[in-house]
């Protein structure tokens, strides 16, 4: 995982490492049951958060619960 640029990139390319790995959880998931699917998608989100933390869990943890609760938030609008 440490291969991946962790700067966000406003428009990333198909070929970026990151949108190649979303892709392809993406093509993994997309037949499982939606809280199966979900797991998947938090797990993945966090361990990247978790890199971006330099191994803080706790703070990667609450970097994420930020984020949904962010998209939550947006969504319901």
């Amino acid at each position: 995982m440490s291969k991946y640029k962790l700067e966000l990139e406003p428009n990333p390319t198909p070929n970026n490492p990151l949108v190649v790995l979303t892709t392809k959880i993406e093509e993994l998931i997309e037949e499982e049951p939606f809280n199966l699917a979900m797991s998947a998608l938090i797990s993945a989100a966090l361990r990247l958060e978790i890199l971006r933390h330099d191994s803080d869990r706790c703070e990667a943890a609450k970097e994420l619960a930020r984020t949904l609760a962010c998209i939550a938030g947006k969504s319901e609008n």
